[in-house]
């Protein structure tokens, strides 16, 4: 496979993984310490995907989501 090919299918993944998180609705803001205490900045990423951490407001004003981690 051409490294073009893998580009293709993983924008593809990732448009289709956007469009299924921005059928959610998503709250912004800055977690408390007590939510991030002990996690790792993947861990941090994980949970914002599943929706137990607000997403970041740069985000929102970027117009852009997390999408994969």
């Amino acid at each position: 496979m051409k490294a073009a090919d893998d580009g293709a299918e993983v924008l593809a993944r990732w448009q289709a993984r956007e469009a299924e998180l921005g059928a959610v609705a998503r709250e912004y803001g800055v977690a408390t310490r007590e939510q991030v205490a002990g996690k790792s900045g993947l861990e941090m990423f994980q949970a914002m995907l599943r929706g137990e951490l607000p997403g970041a407001p740069i985000a929102r004003t970027l117009d852009f989501i997390l999408v994969e981690a």
